[in-house]
């Protein structure tokens, strides 16, 4: 395991709802989408799309980062 100062239980309720708040956010804004962006990128090419893989990839970044944003509301 890796060596830590910290302690079970020892952050409080507002330090916890910041580090909750902070992964979720960056989750919602690069994580989703980039894993999106992969797999459409992979299933295009292994279709046989060619450059379009990154056309496909691209939309697929934007467009679930598009729609992640507005369910985040």
């Amino acid at each position: 395991m890796a060596e830590t100062n910290s302690k079970y239980g020892s952050m409080d309720v507002s330090q916890q709802r910041e580090t909750f708040n902070g992964i979720m956010t960056f989750s919602a804004k690069w994580a989703i989408p980039l894993s999106a962006a992969i797999a459409a990128f992979v299933a295009s090419i292994l279709d046989g799309a060619g450059i379009g893989s990154v056309v496909w990839a691209l939309i697929g970044f934007f467009g679930i980062r598009w729609i992640l944003s507005i369910f985040a509301h």
